[in-house]
C-alpha cells in the first residue's frame, strides 16, 4: 500500500486475517449444523481455509518488513 507505514500495514493484515478467521468460522459453523458436511460446504471451507492461510501469510510478510524497518 502506497503512502501507508509498515506498521499501518501490518494493522491492516491483522485486521483482514481476523476478519477471514471469521468467515471461515461461519462457514463451517453453518455446514455443521446438520451434523453431515456436504461437497459442496467441503469445498466452501476449504476455499474460505485457503484465504485465511494467505491472510496469515501476508501478516507474515508485514511483521517482517516490520522488523527490517527497525532494524535498519
Amino acid at each position: 500500500m502506497v503512502g501507508c507505514t509498515d506498521a499501518q500495514q501490518l494493522e491492516d493484515a491483522q485486521s483482514e486475517l481476523a476478519e477471514e478467521q471469521n468467515e471461515t468460522a461461519e462457514v463451517v459453523d453453518d455446514a455443521m449444523q446438520d451434523g453431515m458436511v456436504t461437497d459442496e460446504e467441503a469445498e466452501d471451507i476449504t476455499e474460505e481455509q485457503g484465504e485465511t492461510v494467505e491472510a496469515a501469510g501476508e501478516v507474515a510478510e508485514q511483521q517482517g518488513e516490520l522488523i527490517e524497518e527497525g532494524t535498519d
